[in-house]
């Protein structure tokens, strides 16, 4: 048989908040929370970069992006292949 879930007896807020506190006073969690979080910052930024450099700077259409990026996963396979 089943147990049935007892509901809690904490507010809501305080359910919801519950794992937000216990990342901030763990030091490794928050350690690796702020680098993930500054990861997919760095990753957003350099998104937005590749497209002004694309127009800007190549003077071509933003899908000539796609060109690039086959070229530099045709690299990192090469690169991966001989590096053995």
């Amino acid at each position: 048989m089943k147990d049935v879930p007892v509901p809690s007896e904490g507010h809501w807020l305080v359910e919801i908040t519950a794992g937000a506190r216990h990342i901030i006073h763990t030091p490794i969690l928050r350690e690796l929370s702020i680098a993930g979080i500054l990861t997919v910052i760095a990753f957003g930024i350099s998104e937005t970069v590749a497209y002004a450099v694309t127009s800007s700077g190549l003077h071509r259409p933003p899908g000539f992006l796609g060109v690039l990026i086959s070229l530099q996963g045709v690299g990192a396979v090469s690169s991966g292949a001989v590096a053995g």
